[in-house]
């Protein structure tokens, strides 16, 4: 599992690993795993066969790593988390209301939703700004999760909705390793965190449900057949039927039923939306991707929706049932779904007396966690051909061609009766939304700079509950729709008409600035009150008054669950000296909010009443300063030595910042404790909370507010004057005033942040120590595993008990390794291991010396092998004629045990050649002003001449619009060949490609070329250089090396064309290894050519290095 860890970024989902063990270790596709102490003993499936066995004929129960795991979210009795009776009975409330019939009755809300999605998009596209996908994709399904379930408009693409917000960070508190499992659990901060906001949840939902039964259609009793509401369909089957037909009896809402219906109904809010959205975003990642396929698609949307794009919306919600027709869509959701699928598997409880037969063995499933890792059935190369390939043609494929899909292959819902019951959902929400986006915009990620990749991919699947696409996939939006030109001519001639006007009446053009920078604050404004009062002035209590005078949302940092992103911009908005650009900000953080109380609204007040001139204004008081200070000091210490009755340190200490700077949002509010008092200390000369301070505060209130639009208040004086001020019925309230202390709150509040600071400070030189070690340890076993190579003087017995400490136990390795002459140890074993990297200030990019086990194949998170006589699409025969069929089998590409990776060809009568062809995932280039350097170590074999008629050895790369433009557009695409060697030369050509296909820059279809001498039988190390560190073009170089000395140079100069050569030094290139057979250049094999063992070629290392 180590091993398999560090061959991936350290956020990379876990769905992900099986795959890799499998290969990595010939496990098969069923075998066990043993994770004591961090997770229980796992069965892992990876064949479709046995996971039909154990999901449908079987159907093992639920264990009880999913309750744990989603216990904290969800709650332990939703629907994915149980089994057997009570499965049925939750998913039988439910079942009819996600059925395919009912999602079309809904499409009509969804396509309304997905309208907001469209302006959205719109927006972004002329801002040209790079905004994470997932996080607009995830806003949308949960509007249309609301409409859907609840008949409700959660407009969460407008506002952060309670729920939407609530829910996200809930799920970014759950672990997303296992080390960090318990790590959480133990963690008081974290646990009292997700306490409160599944709090919020639950209290929502509640909400959401009274709301909807005592709806007017909720007492109808009916499920409206023109689109039954989920809500409405569980309350019909739980109530069994309609209750408006049997008289006065009404049912009620006991807590047995909003505890079931709260509790599914987080189950597909959370699964409903984190489905959707995370695969729309790679849906729009694989279509940048592959344009051909992106072509089809818009074909077909043309074809069953018409060519009018703003008319597909009113189509959908007319005729739901076209959705049904789009076929080729339907085969690209579904090859999404098994690229990436967001769940990679069911898990399954291991039952006694159950075994599952695997080519004749039988398998026991007890005491084991039983998985069906679909992640890796649909990455399996003899299910699906070219498993990383995005080719939605293989669903249409029929036997016998290579592409066809088994049964039971594709299970990105999984399968049988506890397959997902928000199938149907999902595929509708995807259809609309790629069918009312696809043909209007060009999305693609836009991450940026150099990353973590895997598969040679920087968008890669992490682990946030689901599997979600690496940092929210950052992405670019393009409208293709609007004309560049339209829209520059538009905006050109507002900006003439505007220069026209200004200039033409210079006291309009005052009147104009004004006017319009008014309109730009009073846009989107609601705001009609502001609580003005320094903190500790009963905001909390004049809160909830305001708000029980439907003065309401209303901003308050006390309001839970607490946004530290609001209170880290608060900070911010008070340290802001622009006055432009703190209106602005201000203006964003109160959007929505009808009265606003404490920081950033008292002390920016003279801001706001510029913004909102008709805004009416509280300033809270106390009894004097002298209570407002007492009140203060008992919940915020502003001096360590005060003699105030204080609770602990000063917020803006050096003390509490370090001790609670690993809590997140705690940092944030001492901030603002401290941007609030430097803010006194600028306008005042105060820099403490003080009598002065309260005096200074409260007449600089008066002095800017118009005596008409200020009350002065205390809670003490009751509903009345409120009410008057702000024109409401006092007489009509029937309930006391509010008088709500905080205080204690408060001080646990800071309490608790102390004590989980220690906590995780502890915890972090806890977790040093043991990387530390885990480091140490690590670099051990890498020193041991080359102790067999080198001249070390260990007795038979010690080798056995150095094997078996290397399987078994890391510890007793460590000790072991100390026994030894340490120093001695590591200087023998790095004498027998030369660093080859190039001299200077270099980064290694890609680096690979095949450090895998004897019989296995390269790694395929680095490598692809190419199968079959083309590329998909492509010309036949590799485009050259060649004889051979390349094969993923270990008899043409095989790792040697010895650090190298072997490539054979191989003739067998009937059959004829096969060979090895296989592509680094990854693509290289030298950046503007950098440099490029590619070298491999290898050896040819030293055979006769005539014996080796035909064969083709080669090292080479080729730019990457080869593969994303059809495989069709050589040799435009550019070429580099580091070395080619035929027919059992003793020589070898060092090439570059370019331009068009006859004649050209490059001299095609030869190419810009030369020769050298190449022993045969001996290593070389093969070096490539690309130099763009010159301005100019024509004096930038291509440079080949054969053992370090220079045996072909060719510059910019020499090619002649700038935009040829920028596609041959300044585009990505990806590497290829591979032995041809016959073809136009060597010719075609004869009888005496020979194949097989003593014929390959053997690499020892690939790297890759971009200048620093």
């Amino acid at each position: 599992m180590g091993k398999i860890n560090r061959s991936l970024p350290p956020d990379a989902n876990p769905q992900q690993y099986a795959n890799l063990i499998r290969k990595n270790y010939n496990l098969g596709d069923v075998f066990y795993l043993d994770l004591w102490p961090l997770s229980w003993p796992q069965m892992m499936i990876l064949d479709p066969g046995l996971a039909t066995e154990v999901t449908q004929v079987r159907n093992l129960p639920k264990g009880a790593f999913i309750r744990n795991f989603l216990g904290p979210l969800l709650g332990t009795t939703a629907m994915v988390a149980v089994s057997g009776d009570e499965h049925k009975f939750y998913r039988g409330l439910f079942n009819h209301g996600f059925s395919t019939l009912n999602m079309l009755r809904h499409v009509p809300d969804m396509v309304e939703k997905t309208k907001i999605f469209v302006d959205i998009l719109k927006d972004r596209s002329l801002q040209g700004a790079i905004f994470p996908m997932e996080e607009a994709t995830s806003r949308l399904s949960f509007d249309i999760m609301g409409a859907v379930i609840f008949d409700t408009d959660f407009n969460s693409q407008r506002t952060d909705y309670i729920l939407m917000t609530a829910f996200r960070e809930l799920a970014h508190l759950l672990p997303t390793f296992l080390l960090e499992r318990y790590l959480t659990n133990v963690n008081p901060f974290v646990r009292w965190r997700r306490r409160k906001l599944a709090q919020s949840i639950d209290g929502e939902i509640e909400r959401l449900l009274r709301v909807r039964f005592n709806s007017e259609f909720g007492r109808k009793r009916r499920v409206d057949k023109q689109g039954a509401h989920i809500v409405d369909v569980g309350y019909k089957s739980w109530f069994k039927g309609d209750f408006a037909a049997k008289g006065d009896v009404v049912p009620v809402l006991d807590r047995s039923f909003l505890k079931t219906f709260t509790v599914q109904c987080k189950t597909f809010l959370l699964a409903g939306h984190d489905t959707s959205s995370s695969s729309v975003c790679y849906a729009y990642h694989l279509l940048s991707q592959h344009p051909e396929v992106l072509q089809k698609l818009r074909d077909e949307h043309n074809r069953i929706l018409g060519t009018d794009i703003d008319d597909a919306p009113r189509l959908l919600k007319d005729q739901p049932a076209l959705l049904q027709k789009l076929e080729y869509t339907m085969a690209v959701i579904k090859e999404v779904l098994r690229i990436y699928p967001p769940i990679g598997g069911s898990y399954r409880h291991g039952e006694k007396d159950v075994s599952l037969i695997y080519n004749g063995i039988p398998y026991p499933t007890y005491p084991f966690a039983v998985i069906i890792v679909g992640h890796a059935i649909m990455r399996d190369e003899k299910l699906f051909h070219e498993p990383l390939h995005f080719y939605p043609e293989r669903y249409f494929a029929t036997p016998p061609s290579p592409y066809f899909v088994p049964k039971d292959a594709w299970r990105a819902f999984e399968r049988g009766p506890r397959n997902c019951i928000g199938e149907a959902m999902a595929v509708v929400q995807m259809k609309i939304i790629l069918a009312m986006t696809v043909r209007s915009f060009d999305i693609r990620a836009a991450y940026e700079g150099e990353g973590p990749i895997i598969e040679g991919e920087r968008m890669y699947q992490t682990l946030d509950v689901t599997a979600k696409p690496k940092d929210s996939m950052p992405a670019r939006s393009k409208n293709e729709m609007q004309s560049d030109i339209m829209r520059t001519s538009r905006i050109g001639i507002l900006i003439m008409i505007a220069i026209i006007l200004l200039l033409w009446n210079p006291q309009y053009r005052s009147q104009y600035l004004y006017t319009a920078n008014r309109k730009r604050y009073l846009s989107t404004a609601n705001m009609k009150v502001i609580v003005a009062g320094l903190p500790r002035t009963a905001t909390v209590s004049i809160k909830e008054a305001l708000e029980h005078l439907d003065f309401a949302p209303s901003y308050h940092h006390i309001t839970r669950p607490t946004r530290y992103d609001r209170i880290k911009e608060s900070t911010e908005i008070l340290a802001c000296r622009d006055k432009k650009e703190r209106q602005e900000r201000l203006r964003k953080l109160f959007d929505g909010f009808e009265s606003v109380l404490e920081h950033p609204a008292g002390p920016c007040l003279d801001d706001l009443l510029e913004m909102y001139p008709d805004v009416k204004v509280i300033l809270s008081l106390r009894k004097n300063a002298d209570v407002w200070l007492d009140s203060f000091y008992g919940c915020f210490c502003t001096t360590l030595g005060s003699s105030k009755k204080t609770m602990g340190p000063d917020l803006r200490s050096i003390h509490f910042r370090f001790l609670t700077l690993l809590i997140p949002g705690i940092k944030n509010t001492s901030n603002l404790h401290e941007a609030w008092l430097a803010q006194c200390n600028e306008r005042w000369g105060i820099n403490e909370a003080s009598v002065d301070l309260y005096h200074a505060h409260n007449e600089w209130v008066r002095s800017i507010v118009p005596p008409e639009r200020l009350l002065e208040f205390q809670p003490s004086m009751g509903w009345e004057p409120l009410c008057q001020f702000l024109g409401k019925d006092a007489k009509a309230i029937d309930i006391p005033f509010p008088r709500l202390n905080p205080r204690e709150y408060l001080k646990g509040w800071i309490n608790l942040a102390m004590l989980v600071g220690s906590v995780a400070w502890v915890g972090v030189f806890v977790l040093l120590i043991a990387l530390m070690i885990f480091f140490y340890t690590n670099q051990t076993l890498e020193h041991l595993e080359g102790f067999e190579s080198i001249n070390l003087k260990l007795n038979m017995e010690e080798r056995e008990i150095l094997k078996d400490l290397k399987e078994n136990s890391i510890t007793w390795t460590l000790l072991v390794f100390l026994s030894y002459p340490t120093d001695e140890l590591i200087a023998t074993h790095n004498s027998s291991f030369i660093k080859r990297a190039p001299m200077g200030a270099w980064t290694q990019t890609f680096y690979d010396e095949f450090l895998l086990p004897a019989g296995e194949l390269p790694l395929s998170s680095w490598w692809q092998i190419r199968t079959g006589t083309s590329y998909p699409g492509g010309s036949a025969q590799w485009g050259n004629g060649e004889a051979e069929t390349y094969t993923s089998s270990t008899t043409n590409i095989v790792t040697t045990g010895d650090s190298s990776l072997m490539i054979t060809p191989v003739y067998e009568s009937g059959t004829g050649w096969t060979s090895g062809r296989i592509e680094s995932l990854s693509s290289f280039m030298a950046k503007t002003g950098g440099k490029l350097y590619i070298e491999a170590r290898l050896k040819l074999p030293s055979t006769a001449l005539s014996s080796s008629v035909g064969l083709w050895y080669a090292f080479w790369a080729l730019g990457t619009s080869f593969r994303t433009n059809g495989y069709n557009t050589w040799p435009a695409c550019t070429e580099w060949d580091f070395f080619e060697s035929i027919n059992g030369a003793a020589s070898i050509s060092t090439t570059a490609h370019c331009g068009t296909i006859t004649g050209g820059p490059c001299n095609e279809p030869t190419g810009q070329t030369a020769s050298s001498g190449f022993s045969r039988g001996a290593w070389h190390i093969l070096g490539f250089a690309v130099d763009r560190t010159n301005s100019n073009w024509q004096a930038q170089s291509l440079t080949w090396f054969v053992d370090g000395a220079t045996v072909h140079t060719l510059t910019g100069s020499t090619v002649g064309n700038a935009a040829d050569w920028s596609a041959l030094a300044a585009a990505d290139h990806y590497l290829v290894l591979n032995v041809a057979v016959g073809g136009g250049w060597p010719g075609q094999p004869n009888a005496a050519t020979r194949g097989g063992s003593g014929t390959g070629m053997e690499i020892d290392y690939v790297g890759v290095w971009n200048s620093s």
